[in-house]
C-alpha cells in the first residue's frame, strides 16, 4: 500500500434528499399545500440513517404543517425501486421520495433504472450529511486501514454495503481498487439495518456504511472501527473517545 493512502481523497458520505415527481408544466395553486396528509418513500430500510432523517423531517414537517407524514419504505436495487415509485406518482406534491445520491449515481451503472432524475423529478432539499464508516467484526484480524489492505493480499475478504451505486459502495471502491490495488468484492444490502445485522450475526468479516448507525455499536464494543471517511476524521475519532 502506498504511503500517502490515508491522505487520499475519500470523503464521500451519505446525503438524504428530498424529491418530488416533476409535474408537466406550472400549475396555479388552487388550495394551500398541503391540504392532506403527505407520503415519503424511503428509499432504504426502516432503521437506517436515510429512515431515521425521512422520520425526524416527517415528524417536524407534521406538526408545522398540522398534516399527517406517512413513512412508507421501499428499499432494493441500491435506491431504485422507491425512484420508480415517485417517477410514476401523481406530481401534485403529496408523493415525496427520501434517497441518497446513489439515486443521481445508478441510472449511470445500469441500462435501465427505470427513472430519469434530470427529467421526472425536481429536488426539494438535501435534508442531511455524514460521513461514511469502515467497520469490521472482532473476529477480524485487523485495527486499521493498513492492517485491513494487508490482510486483503493473503486471504479472500468481502464487503457488505447498502446498496449499488451509494456512496459506502463508491467510496470502498475507490479505497480497495483505485488506491490499495486489492480485489475485495462488495456484497450488496438494502440497506444499514440488515447489513449490520449481518456483520453481528458473523455472516460478512467487514462493512462500509453511514456513521450514525455504527456509533452506539462501536463505543459498546460488539463492532470495531477501521477507518472514518472524512475530511475530518481527527474531529470524529475524539467524539468517539467521549
Amino acid at each position: 500500500m502506498r504511503a500517502n493512502l490515508a491522505r487520499r481523497s475519500v470523503a464521500v458520505g451519505l446525503w438524504a434528499a428530498l424529491a418530488f415527481p416533476l409535474a408537466p408544466s406550472p400549475a396555479t395553486p388552487q388550495e394551500s399545500y398541503p391540504s392532506q396528509n403527505v407520503k415519503f418513500v424511503v428509499a432504504f430500510p426502516a432503521g437506517g440513517p436515510t429512515d431515521a432523517i425521512a422520520r425526524i423531517l416527517g415528524q417536524t414537517l407534521s406538526e408545522k404543517w398540522r398534516q399527517g407524514v406517512i413513512i412508507e419504505n421501499r428499499p432494493g436495487a441500491g435506491g431504485n425501486i422507491a425512484a420508480r415509485q415517485i417517477a410514476k406518482a401523481e406530481p401534485n406534491g403529496y408523493a415525496v421520495l427520501v434517497t441518497t445520491s446513489a439515486f443521481a449515481v445508478n441510472p449511470s451503472l445500469t441500462a435501465n433504472a427505470g427513472y430519469a432524475p434530470e427529467t421526472e423529478f425536481k429536488a426539494a432539499i438535501v435534508a442531511a450529511t455524514t460521513p461514511n464508516i469502515l467497520v469490521a467484526s472482532n473476529s477480524l484480524q485487523a485495527s486499521n486501514l493498513k492492517d485491513l489492505v494487508a490482510a486483503a493480499k493473503s486471504e479472500k475478504l468481502s464487503y457488505g454495503m447498502p446498496g449499488p451505486g451509494t456512496t459506502p459502495h463508491l467510496s470502498a471502491e475507490r479505497i480497495f481498487r483505485s488506491l490499495a490495488k486489492v480485489d475485495v468484492p462488495p456484497v450488496p444490502f438494502t440497506g444499514a439495518a440488515p447489513l449490520l445485522n449481518a456483520l453481528l450475526g458473523g455472516h460478512i468479516p467487514l462493512a462500509c456504511l453511514a456513521m450514525p448507525p455504527t456509533i452506539e455499536l462501536i463505543k459498546s464494543g460488539q463492532i470495531k472501527a477501521l477507518a472514518v471517511l472524512s475530511d475530518k476524521p481527527r474531529m470524529l475519532y475524539d467524539y468517539f473517545q467521549q
